[in-house]
């Protein structure tokens, strides 16, 4: 089908004992480590969400049960992942009910995990990432003053962590993103840490204008990698859905930047059918699928391989769930190159306008002497292009949903896409 060598893999979703990871998880375990790039999140995000449950009565006591989870997280990271993120606490936490109360809580218990990781984890074995929360500006500086020396070598020498993760307010409100990578790269915070990860970040506008930034970062550092997690084509087809095109057409009625989605094909009388899957049935799929090498390589009877004879609400097995997820990883990935390609050529019939104007501000702000001047005099522009959900940040968009409770895709105009009964259904919560 096709090789891309960077993913991301969730403590939060993953088997912790090592020795049956080896054996459930073996296509992870056993990958080529000289070929592949594996992002280790240690599950933050499932501890907010109630998931992976912490004793927050018991949080900063020596030896409790949370320690277990603590050691489970860590080795399992090391083992797994190349770079991996610290254990921290998202802020976004104190409003999910889950016995986290402020921001304050949230640093202080990312601190403590921190330092419990930096104390107990091997040298080496794996690179981790400094996890940047704060709700707004103010708690977004206390946060990174408070983390910064979990990253400096000469308090933590090579236990120190050796990158950085944005999280909270870092990866949707642009002003603080800009804010950050200044104040950052003024301080040196760049030297030597080769990787920088915004978290949960997945339509077309974040990944071009990451893209600017991490031009202008590789100039400070040139080894520097910048990169962004989605969910969306996996969290897609377990409702159901499919990638169909990529659209960048500014010049329409509805403009279109992002990926086209549709009810994907599912019928038990497909069941044993050796035509293609992105086979057009007129009345009942209109799928206008593109055809890429992967999905060239699907036949009707290969995802609807359950025939009537069999007890079930859909003729999907697991397999056909992972064979349309690759499908959809593929068509995000074109998208993403294929939106970077047609900025680089200034194609303003097919990138939004104030996408445009973010790359030229990007390049300029970091060549100013003045770069908070500058960030301070386009925050209208920088609001805009964001998404933030807390009070210190603006609440506007332009684009679709970032944070991948739902698929930020574009969807078909004058059309009710029903979701489809999934076994997979649980496997983002």
């Amino acid at each position: 089908m096709f090789n891309y060598k960077w993913g991301l893999y969730s403590a939060g979703h993953a088997k912790l004992d090592i020795e049956k990871s080896k054996v459930q998880e073996a296509f992870v375990q056993d990958r080529p480590r000289d070929k592949t790039i594996i992002l280790g999140d240690s599950g933050g995000f499932q501890v907010a969400k109630g998931i992976l449950k912490f004793d927050w009565d018991n949080f900063f006591t020596p030896g409790h049960k949370n320690d277990e989870i603590r050691m489970k997280i860590l080795r399992w990271l090391e083992h797994t992942a190349d770079w991996s993120m610290c254990l921290d606490i998202p802020s976004f936490s104190v409003s999910l009910g889950i016995g986290v109360n402020t921001v304050k809580d949230c640093m202080a218990y990312t601190a403590y995990n921190n330092e419990w990781f930096v104390q107990n984890r091997v040298p080496g074995a794996t690179k981790f990432l400094n996890v940047i929360q704060g709700n707004d500006i103010p708690s977004a500086d206390e946060w990174f003053d408070t983390m910064a020396p979990f990253s400096d070598p000469k308090v933590y020498g090579d236990r120190a962590f050796e990158g950085w993760a944005m999280g909270g307010e870092h990866m949707r409100w642009w002003k603080l993103i800009l804010y950050r990578m200044i104040k950052m790269r003024d301080g040196g915070h760049f030297d030597g840490k080769d990787w920088i990860h915004f978290l949960g970040t997945s339509a077309l506008e974040p990944a071009v204008m990451l893209t600017a930034i991490k031009r202008q970062l590789q100039k400070i550092n040139p080894n520097l990698e910048v990169s962004f997690d989605s969910a969306s084509a996996f969290v897609s087809v377990a409702r159901g859905l499919v990638y169909t095109q990529n659209e960048f057409d500014m010049m329409r009625k509805n403009p279109r930047f992002g990926f086209t989605m549709d009810k994907a094909k599912d019928d038990k009388k497909y069941a044993g059918s050796t035509e293609p899957y992105n086979k057009i049935r007129p009345g009942e799929y209109d799928l206008d699928i593109n055809n890429t090498p992967v999905m060239n390589c699907y036949t009707e009877g290969d995802i609807c391989c359950r025939g009537v004879d069999y007890e079930s609400k859909t003729s999907w097995d697991s397999l056909s769930y992972v064979l349309l997820m690759a499908h959809n990883v593929y068509q995000h990935i074109e998208a993403v190159q294929e939106a970077n390609r047609r900025t680089d050529n200034k194609d303003v019939k097919s990138i939004p306008e104030n996408v445009l104007e973010f790359v030229d501000l990007t390049e300029r702000v970091f060549a100013s002497e003045n770069p908070m001047d500058l960030i301070e005099k386009n925050s209208s522009l920088l609001n805009r292009l964001s998404k933030a959900k807390f009070s210190g940040a603006p609440r506007t968009t332009t684009f679709d949903s970032i944070v991948e409770e739902v698929p930020a895709l574009v969807q078909k105009e004058k059309k009710v896409v029903q979701e489809t009964s999934s076994n997979f259904a649980n496997l983002f919560d």
